[in-house]
């Protein structure tokens, strides 16, 4: 009950130092750290905070593990009924990285894909739509989907898929809980859509199974929805404020905004055998953190190493770094972004750097509760493995 107690009182500091600034702090900057140390803390697991890229990449490509801290704890609740291939692990993550690499061979060219963009912003623009946040939302959906199924996304019929990527972002982001009504509409939606495409031979009737569904809507709906969106944030404030930014290649300014703020801030090994290489050393058993964001905000200049682990490395790396690149390269064109119809500011809400320190007291609110029984719950699996080893042995007993 000491430890419980303890945790409590570290729990409710964690909480007030977030609190006062605004819930940001615990989910970015130094407060976060204190959290996943007093985690660690309880669980009796040692960590290690990586501080440049070369380590970084070290780490990624020694492990594909990700331990049981962030992902596990507060993204694969959040992703759910969905599951993550960035979340998962062990042999779901290998099995999952299977059904992925049957899918694979179905993936149309990038080029494609580029020019649906290209097609469906000319179309707004001619429209006079403005591109703000849920629009840009909306055409990115719109266009993996014609682009994986050979077939136009009705805009008006199915606005409520557009919609549920902002339950799932939300949640992500750690603002408050999602639609689960909606977010099981999405799942029925695409279900309905894959029985009547050339996908469907892939899986048949396993297309059902949340680790077969999942490697459609994860990384080819829901992650895309959420991270274009943050990153078209990210490229227009840069090219706004940056020198020369308007000369800027657009590659440039996707890897700069990527650098700087990242939407997956923090990265994270754990490494059984431990790691010793190039000046890194980590002793064995250890959960390893990345904060990305932290190494990209050094400096701004483009850094070839950082470059080299913005989509992550080694066996875990993003299967669709170039997938994203080529989607992003179309969508932020010149014309595109010097037009007065081109504001994703507007309405871009929950996930984006630029969200931190906004949230409304209802969402610092519901931030703490997750905070609280996070560590609640690490005191109390404490309490019980120090109660089950000061259990005293039974006495044998002697026959006569």
């Amino acid at each position: 009950m000491v430890v419980l107690s303890i945790s409590i009182i570290i729990t409710t500091l964690i909480l007030a130092w977030g609190l006062l600034l605004k819930g940001a702090a615990i989910r970015y900057g130094s407060t976060r750290g204190v959290l996943l140390g007093v985690i660690a803390w309880l669980w009796g697991v040692r960590t290690h905070w990586i501080d440049n890229p070369a380590h970084a990449r070290l780490v990624l490509q020694a492990s594909n593990d990700k331990g049981q801290f962030i992902e596990r704890l507060f993204a694969t609740p959040a992703w759910a009924p969905v599951l993550s291939l960035e979340s998962v692990d062990g042999a779901q993550w290998q099995r999952m990285k299977k059904h992925y690499l049957q899918l694979a061979p179905l993936i149309p060219p990038t080029v494609t894909l580029q020019k649906i963009v290209q097609r469906n912003v000319a179309q707004l623009m001619a429209d006079g739509r403005v591109l703000d946040a849920p629009t840009i939302a909306k055409l990115t959906v719109a266009s993996f989907f014609e682009w994986m199924f050979a077939r136009a996304f009705d805009w008006h019929a199915w606005q409520f898929v557009a919609d549920a990527t902002w339950e799932w972002r939300q949640e992500i982001a750690m603002k408050s809980k999602g639609d689960v009504e909606l977010k099981q509409r999405l799942v029925a939606w695409f279900l309905d859509q894959v029985r009547d495409s050339r996908l469907y031979a892939v899986f048949g009737e396993k297309w059902r199974d949340p680790e077969c569904f999942s490697c459609y809507v994860q990384p080819f709906l829901i992650s895309p929805a959420i991270n274009v969106c943050d990153i078209a944030v990210a490229v227009t404030q840069l090219r706004q404020t940056l020198r020369d930014g308007a000369k800027t290649a657009t590659a440039d300014l996707i890897y700069l905004a990527l650098q700087t703020q990242n939407p997956f801030p923090v990265l994270e090994r754990f490494l059984p055998d431990g790691l010793e290489a190039e000046g890194l050393s980590i002793a064995p058993n250890t959960q390893a953190f990345i904060a990305l964001d932290d190494l990209g905000r050094r400096d701004l200049a483009a850094d070839p190493q950082y470059r080299s682990i913005v989509f992550g490395s080694g066996p875990r790396s993003c299967p669709g770094k170039f997938i994203a690149l080529s989607m992003m390269t179309a969508l932020f064109s010149e014309a595109t972004l010097s037009s007065p119809l081109w504001q994703p500011t507007h309405g871009h809400r929950f996930s984006g750097r630029n969200n931190d320190g906004r949230e409304t007291p209802l969402q610092v609110v519901y931030l703490a509760g997750v905070v609280a029984r996070t560590v609640a719950c690490a005191a109390w699996q404490r309490c019980r493995r120090m109660a089950e080893a000061w259990r005293p042995c039974p006495v044998p007993k002697h026959s006569d």
